[in-house]
Order: C-alpha cells, then structure tokens, then sequence
C-alpha cells in the first residue's frame, strides 16, 4: 500500500472510530432519537430503531474499527522501520 493511502486510511479510521465511540455515549446516557439513515438516488429514508440497537452495532463497529487500526498502525511502523532502514544508504551514496 502506497504510504499516503495508508496515512489517509488511518485518518479514516480514527474518525470513524470516533464517531462509533460518539454514538454509544449518545445511547449510553440520555438518546432523544435514534435510527439508521440511508440516502440513494431515490433519496432518503430514516427508520427509527431503539437506542440499544444502534448501541449495539455501534460497539461492534467499534471493535471492528480498533482491530483494523492497529494492523494499519503495525504497517506504518514497519514501513518506518524499512524507510530508517534505507536512510543510511541514501547518505553514504550521495
């Protein structure tokens, strides 16, 4: 994976693991509302679902979300680890 892609599928990541951990502290305390929302070409649609559900796929997602983080953490220290690798290389030929 090219290093910006990762750097960016990181940033994605973290603020989609933000907004799961956003969500289930909404369902967790006082939740007026809840629902999923789906928009298409036809347009939109919101059904209405109980907070414990939405918490509920929210602490999955969050799971999910965190699993994949650290193996994108863990390819990011590595390619630092081969780019500090390189580094010394690069100096003694130029």
């Amino acid at each position: 994976m090219d290093i910006r892609k990762l750097l960016e599928r990181i940033r994605e990541i973290k603020d989609r693991l933000d907004r799961a951990n956003r969500i289930i502290n909404i369902c967790s305390n006082e939740c007026r509302s809840s629902g999923i929302l789906a928009e298409g070409r036809n347009g939109e649609s919101y059904l209405k679902v109980d907070s414990s559900e939405i918490k509920e796929l929210a602490e999955s997602q969050k799971v999910h979300l965190e699993r994949e983080l650290e193996q994108l953490e863990e390819a990011k220290k590595t390619a630092e680890r081969v780019i500090a690798g390189l580094l010394p290389e690069i100096k003694q030929d130029a």
